[in-house]
Formats: structure tokens, sequence, C-alpha cells
């Protein structure tokens, strides 16, 4: 982008920059482009909500659970106390059977009961993955 990439520009999968950054990079590279773009509040909760959903159904041995706990929290931080005019607004798919009934945590104290259930978090993940176009 210094040398005048368009970040808005889309891959052949509709991925703009910041869309593939949270899909294949991750936060680092991720919160590198929310610095350069400054995209909306929205926006930057969905890139902290992906990065975390792909790190917990993807997780390596490189990524703590601290790490992607700390990219919820991010998220959900935003949507609480940035997006207060529709704070029930949500990326997620809804509660369907196949993710167990399994919404998104929309606030702290939801997202602290399910921190230390791996299942639970796994199928977070889930309804927040298959929520974004991907």
């Amino acid at each position: 982008m210094e040398h005048g990439a368009d970040p808005s520009v889309c891959n052949k999968d509709s991925d703009d920059a910041l869309q593939t950054a949270a899909l294949h990079c991750g936060s680092t590279f991720g919160e590198y482009l929310i610095r350069l773009i400054k995209p909306t509040r929205q926006r930057r909760a969905d890139v902290y909500a992906l990065v975390a959903s792909k790190k917990t159904i993807y997780k390596g041995g490189y990524t703590s659970a601290q790490d992607i706990l700390a990219c919820w929290y991010k998220s959900v931080n935003i949507r609480m106390e940035e997006l207060t005019e529709d704070p029930d607004e949500s990326v997620s798919v809804g509660p369907k059977e196949v993710y167990h009934f399994a919404v998104e945590a929309m606030d702290i104290d939801s997202l602290m009961n399910i921190a230390h259930d791996v299942d639970a978090m796994r199928m977070q993940a889930l309804v927040l993955h298959n929520g974004f176009s991907v």
C-alpha cells in the first residue's frame, strides 16, 4: 500500500486486504492494516472476531489460548463500547442445531462463560466463521 496498492480491491473470493489478512495472516498484520486503513468500528470488530475464529478452528502449536482470547475480547469490547447504537448487531448465523444452538458471545460475561471450555470456544468460532462472507 505504501506503493499505491488499493486495500479495497477484492480477490477472486471477494475478500479485500483486511479480510485476507484476517483469514490468512493473523492479528499482527490485521492490526497493521487497521492502523493503515482505519476501517469502521464494525469492520474492526469483525476482523478481530474472524482472526479469533480462524485461530480457534485451525489452532497450531504456535497459537496460545491467551492470544485467541485477546482477539475475542477486542472484538467484543469494540461491539460493547463503540457500537452502542446497535449492540445486538451480529455476524453470527444464529442458533442452529448443527452448532448445538450456540450463538455469538455479545458481551464479556458470555465470553467468560465459554473461555475455559475448548468445545464451546470451537463452536463459537464456527458460528462466527460461518457468519462471515468467506
